[in-house]
């Protein structure tokens, strides 16, 4: 829904980030570069995914700023940490895809394995957003954090809606966000 016209690329292994870039710069037809560190990645950001099997924290506080989203969707198991937990706890509006599953499994269990988080704590789910149930972002200079640890009934429903809203959007239909 956005209109992006770049994109950056960290990875641990540089030569495959650039690479990557390289590829997905003439796929999408956008300025795909690669980042030697993850500071210099998110800086000037909008919008920040984590996609990686990293067992350790990688994303800290210190390398987001105001305003920022971050889609954290690589913390799909118990062992895995992407996001620095204080970032959950201090920085960021939390939502997730599926609660119950992302206080086992996503960056909410690292930030309650902290005691950072209580293990009872309410956030909004993605689907509760979508539908209106719960409140989304509030204003433009808050960040927001998606935990996605994967719920294919839920990822499917996400998918068509955003193809349905991208197909109003190419036809001129105007609708609610």
């Amino acid at each position: 829904m956005r209109n992006i016209d770049s994109a950056t690329i960290w990875g641990r292994d540089a030569g495959k980030a650039q690479s990557r870039a390289a590829e997905l710069s003439q796929r999408l037809g956008i300025e795909v570069t690669a980042s030697a560190d993850i500071a210099s990645a998110t800086q000037g950001a909008d919008i920040i995914v984590t996609t990686t099997p990293s067992t350790q924290a990688i994303l800290k506080p210190e390398h987001i700023v105001a305003g920022q989203h971050i889609t954290a969707m690589g913390s799909d198991g118990e062992h895995k940490n992407e996001v620095d937990p204080s970032i959950i706890a201090d920085h960021a509006q939390y939502f997730c895809d599926r609660l119950s599953q992302v206080r086992v499994l996503g960056e909410l269990h690292h930030a309650i394995e902290k005691q950072l988080v209580k293990p009872s704590a309410e956030f909004p789910e993605l689907g509760q957003v979508i539908a209106e149930q719960r409140s989304g972002r509030q204003h433009s200079d808050e960040t927001t954090l998606c935990d996605l640890t994967g719920t294919g009934i839920q990822d499917t429903a996400i998918a068509t809606l955003a193809y349905q809203r991208c197909q109003q959007q190419q036809a001129g239909t105007n609708f609610a966000t």
